[in-house]
């Protein structure tokens, strides 16, 4: 009997051990960290706030079973970590199941999370080298914490839709918060991503294009809506485009891509204050001292209810220059303009900031290269900030 019940324990322990299949994340659409692709450790460089996110290309495909796994390293100074469906949002809310990590001087803690900020249990005290699980398991979502002492602690669960294919997200909220690798029980999936799209110009005759990037198993076959069968596609006149990928494993994605109608012109600069304007180039020169006492108003409207853009191309002499949209106002203030770009290419510092209201970043791209266009666009209810490599969405 004894020997029986040893047996037992033996294969109950082989089959958990050996039932997960190690998978390393692979990280993308990375704002905000630096990513050691040694380690495959993330590292926050954004200031204070919910500004810093990667999204992960490893799918756990619907109506299938997966987990993850992280280990507790102790530098968790704010870090979200969960399932979100298919979404290129930094906003934490986006992870619909996730632990909420703290480790800070006293404060040490994990919350299991779901939605928003419903808390739905709470571990405290968790140690260095804890292992924090969330895994499906049907239409259940399990939170578990396996500890170095061999606890291994069901603190929590969620239901949930076994349709919904998932993907690993991670936030973090405060400067030089580091997220420890992450290994997955399942591999890449099939994903597209916006790498480059020009709208069709009339103002100029300029036909618009899509280029994309994906990842999935190859081979990789594509599926425009206009019939083309390549990885990216142009002379596109204004409209809805839409690609199916289907990988070597079965796994689909589709994604679709507005082209719309530009008409162009040049900007309209009044009530200039410390600028020099060259009349025949347009461009202004600043001939104030430094500070936040130059300023140029444009006349130039997007009307309510419109969508419109700008476009500005990188010289490589902005040495700390704002530009972006604002209400009507004669201020000098660049608070005012709520949703702008910040850009200094000044010696090493040489970055592009998206800046919302005060100084809230959205995003930063810190090798932009002259000749790089800056796009700033509303659509609908949306301001979107678009990096075009000499058109990548920030």
């Amino acid at each position: 009997m004894i020997m029986i019940r040893l047996l037992i324990i033996f294969l109950l322990t082989f089959l958990f051990c050996t039932g997960f299949t190690q998978h390393q994340v692979n990280w993308h659409n990375i704002q905000g960290f630096d990513l050691n692709s040694t380690t495959n450790e993330l590292t926050k460089i954004n200031s204070n706030g919910w500004n810093t996110t990667a999204l992960s290309t490893n799918k756990l495909k619907a109506n299938t079973d997966g987990s993850f796994r992280y280990v507790i390293t102790g530098n968790e100074e704010g870090v979200l970590i969960g399932f979100s469906q298919y979404n290129v949002s930094t906003h934490p809310y986006d992870s619909k199941f996730r632990f909420y990590i703290f480790n800070y001087g006293s404060s040490n803690y994990v919350k299991a999370y779901y939605t928003n900020y419903i808390t739905l249990a709470t571990e405290n005290n968790p140690q260095v080298g804890d292992t924090l699980i969330l895994e499906r398991v049907g239409s259940t979502i399990n939170y578990r914490i396996h500890k170095l002492n061999g606890t291994q602690v069901l603190f929590a669960t969620a239901g949930t839709n076994p349709s919904e294919e998932l993907y690993v997200d991670v936030n973090a909220h405060y400067e030089n918060g580091v997220v420890n690798d992450v290994e997955c029980s399942f591999s890449v999936g099939a994903t597209i991503e916006q790498e480059t799209l020009y709208n069709q110009n009339t103002t100029n005759s300029i036909l618009g294009s899509i280029a994309v990037n994906v990842t999935g198993q190859q081979p990789i076959t594509y599926s425009w809506s206009n019939g083309a069968t390549t990885e990216d596609i142009s002379g596109l006149s204004a409209g809805t485009y839409s690609l199916t990928i289907t990988d070597n494993t079965g796994d689909v994605m589709t994604r679709s891509f507005d082209v719309i109608d530009e008409h162009t012109t040049q900007t309209n600069w009044h009530n200039i204050q410390g600028y020099n304007v060259n009349s025949t180039t347009n461009e202004l020169t600043k001939f104030y001292s430094n500070s936040w006492n130059t300023t140029a108003l444009s006349t130039n409207k997007l009307k309510a209810n419109t969508d419109g853009l700008f476009r500005y191309a990188i010289m490589g002499n902005e040495v700390g220059l704002t530009i972006g949209f604002s209400e009507y106002n004669v201020s000098t203030h660049p608070y005012d303009a709520k949703f702008r770009f910040y850009i200094n290419t000044y010696g090493s510092a040489n970055y592009v900031k998206a800046c919302y209201t005060n100084y809230t970043i959205l995003g930063t791209d810190y090798d932009p290269q002259i000749g790089d266009t800056l796009i700033l666009e509303r659509r609908g209810n949306k301001i979107q900030p678009i990096l075009p490599k000499l058109c990548m969405l920030m």
